[in-house]
Parts: structure tokens; sequence; C-alpha cells
């Protein structure tokens, strides 16, 4: 199913699930001319998702960086940017080359009250790219709770692990 054709606002599972399209400034006519007419629409409508909120929580900084730092601003709660290797990940270069979007990522960082990522590379190399340390971070693993899928199984003969995600040359070396 294409992005678009998901709906703006379900519940699944019995968590209410709100998408909201996050639009970045585009050097062209047709994508600056669309983020300028969506660009306040979706800031207040992710302003007021978040009213409530004890702590806003970004992951995998992207388009989301400006939305996330004006709602954490306009409702003085404290925000928590979690990185996933976006600098090394980027698979269409966007902080090699998109000022905004560079800008847009240390404006979210400087307001960040702390900064998580899965592994001490992928923080160290957020620092590197940021240019001095974060004030507060942890590395908090992604993993799997066994006793969630029935407890440990013995299994005979060879064992093996699933991973799915997107195929890029930026996540299998260069």
């Amino acid at each position: 199913h294409h992005v678009r054709a998901w709906p703006a606002a379900e519940t699944r599972e019995g968590v209410p699930v709100h998408r909201v399209p996050f639009r970045v400034p585009h050097p062209s006519a047709r994508g600056l001319g669309g983020w300028l007419l969506l660009n306040g629409r979706s800031r207040r409508e992710v302003i007021d998702l978040a009213r409530g909120a004890d702590v806003i929580n970004v992951h995998c900084v992207s388009a989301n960086a400006r939305y996330a730092l004006a709602a954490a601003d306009a409702l003085d709660v404290p925000l928590v940017v979690s990185m996933h290797g976006e600098i090394s990940c980027d698979a269409s270069g966007t902080y090699r080359y998109d000022g905004d979007a560079i800008g847009a990522w240390h404006r979210l960082v400087d307001r960040a009250d702390a900064v998580t990522a899965p592994s001490e590379y992928s923080l160290d190399e957020a620092e590197r790219f940021y240019g001095k340390s974060f004030r507060r971070t942890a590395v908090i693993r992604n993993g799997v709770d066994l006793d969630l899928f029935g407890g440990q199984r013995q299994l005979d003969g060879p064992r093996y692990a699933l991973s799915a995600g997107r195929l890029e040359r930026t996540k299998i070396g260069r």
C-alpha cells in the first residue's frame, strides 16, 4: 500500500494512530509550494496531537525534525531524540548536501534534553556530525523479549534469525 492511501487517523490494536504529512522545503517550485501549503497545517496538527504529552520522542530524524521541535517548544515539554544511524545510513545523501535538513537536524539536537541511540557507534557518529558532545546521552539497545514469544525453545539443527529492513548500499557496506 502506498502511504497516501492509508487513513489519516485510525485505531490499531487499541492504539490511536495519526499520520501527519511531514513536508520539507524542496528547491523545486513544486516542492517549495507543497511545503508552503502544508507546513503550517502539519505544524499545528502535530502540536495539537502532542497536547498532554509528558515528553516528545523523535526517532530517525528526517522531515519530522522541524515539527517535533515546534511541538516541544510550543508545549514546553522535554524532547528526546533517538538516532538510528541517520548519518551513515542516509541513502539519499540528505545530510551530505541539504543545508536545510542539516540545519533542522542541528536545531533539534540543540534543543534535545537527551539523545539516544541503539549503539555506541551510532551515538559517536551523530556526535561527530554535530561537532561536539551531546548534553545527555544513553545507549538503548534494540532487542527482543523472548518471554513474549513463549520463552526459550529447544531447536535441533541450525538456528536462524530474520531481520527485515530496506536493502540499501549504505547498510551493507561501500
